[in-house]
């Protein structure tokens, strides 16, 4: 009996992912889209500890929704698993005219920003999900 439960206890410490803490986001990895979609889980009043922290994503652009104007917008970045919507909160009109031009759908881009997190509705429950928030257009690099 000691032999099936050492057993099972080696088996189970062999089966969890390694890493640490899903909870968390390492500033200096560069994650995809994917990746960080898997941290936006439990609960809206579950606090994370990657809310607030700066966060590198590497992905292609889809479904920008930029204006030179307007003080704001978002774009998708995607993989072929899935996608983060990127928010560009509080830019300069110089930055905002910048990222209007560059933002372009397909192009692969890493952006930096900050890990925010968002509200997603289900049926039953509400869902806690991350997305990216930058202000500066050097945030987007090709």
């Amino acid at each position: 009996m000691k032999k099936i439960i050492c057993t099972l206890a080696v088996v189970i410490g062999a089966c969890q992912k390694p890493g640490g803490d899903d909870d968390t986001i390492n500033p200096t990895k560069l994650y995809t889209p994917s990746e960080l979609n898997a941290k936006s889980n439990g609960a809206c009043d579950q606090a994370k500890a990657w809310e607030g922290q700066m966060v590198q994503v590497r992905g292609r652009i889809d479904q920008p929704v930029l204006t030179e104007t307007q003080n704001g917008g978002k774009f998708w970045l995607r993989d072929e698993k899935g996608f983060i919507e990127v928010y560009v909160e509080g830019a300069s009109a110089e930055d905002l005219q910048s990222l209007h031009h560059r933002v372009v759908k397909g192009r692969a881009v890493t952006v930096t920003g900050k890990a925010v997190a968002g509200e997603r509705q289900t049926q039953f429950k509400c869902k806690k999900s991350l997305h990216v928030e930058i202000s500066k257009a050097d945030a987007v690099v090709f």
